[in-house]
């Protein structure tokens, strides 16, 4: 029964790395959306197994697991759905330890899906933030930058403010112990080793 219960899991986890997975690509504007979807669909198709499992288990046993409940499964408060699905997952009470077993991997499984579902939401938000950053930077230098006829640009140290309408290929400002050149991409900053571009 136990193996019943693992192929029906195993398949439900397949269906996952189907076709769809390769539609969900990471940094596509619809990514979270998509990512949610196909987790909901697992989930969907991992409890039709579980259940699926659970009737076919309830109509090869079910008079015996009532004569059962009847007898002594009551006692313990537990509904007659509860006290199947524990029998169905103790091999009819011989195995307790499987039962356990297996509650503590469906805790386990279910932490772990939570913590994935936090990671990649905390990443989701951390990237937009990093977006916007680089946005919101982008256009204060820019409206600076327009002002004055300057750029600005991310040095090795932070922004740097550079003159911009005058400058030629090849010219080069000494800014803050740095020295920046004008180059047909923009403006290159020397490290000491080779000419870097700076955005």
């Amino acid at each position: 029964m136990n193996k019943l219960v693992l192929g029906l899991l195993g398949i439900a986890a397949l269906g996952w790395s189907g076709g769809a997975q390769a539609q969900c690509m990471v940094g596509s504007p619809d990514y979270d959306t998509c990512f949610f979807q196909q987790l909901n669909q697992m989930q969907q198709q991992n409890n039709a197994a579980i259940q699926q499992n659970y009737y076919a288990y309830l109509q090869q046993y079910g008079p015996m697991l009532q004569q059962a409940y009847n007898e002594w499964g009551y006692q313990s408060g537990a509904t007659f759905d509860q006290f199947a699905y524990y029998m169905l997952l103790s091999a009819n009470g011989t195995n307790p330890q499987a039962a356990l077993d297996a509650q503590r991997q469906q805790f386990a499984g279910n932490q772990a899906a939570y913590r994935t579902q936090q990671q990649t939401g905390q990443t989701y938000l951390d990237t937009m933030q990093q977006n916007s950053n680089r946005d919101l930077n982008a256009i204060e230098g820019y409206d600076l930058g327009a002002t004055r006829g300057n750029v600005v640009v991310n040095g090795p140290d932070g922004p740097v403010e550079l003159p911009y309408s005058n400058m030629q290929v090849g010219q080069q400002v000494e800014y803050n112990g740095w020295t920046y050149m004008m180059t047909q991409q923009g403006y290159a900053v020397w490290n000491g080793q080779y000419w870097q571009l700076v955005q």
